[in-house]
């Protein structure tokens, strides 16, 4: 049981932490104006950012 609870807690905390840097580079990218992937990838940025 207590393995199952860490595997858990594991899994979410490592799912939470490559969303932030998935998150973080998109932004990078988003400054870099390149024309078509940037409006594309602001628009995935907005999203995940409203619904935090």
């Amino acid at each position: 049981m207590l393995a199952g609870i860490s595997r858990g807690v594991g899994i979410g905390i490592g799912v939470t932490i490559i969303t932030a840097v998935l998150v973080v580079l998109l932004q990078k990218i988003v400054t870099l104006n390149i024309p078509v992937i940037g409006e594309y990838i602001a628009d995935i940025v907005e999203i995940v950012e409203k619904s935090r």
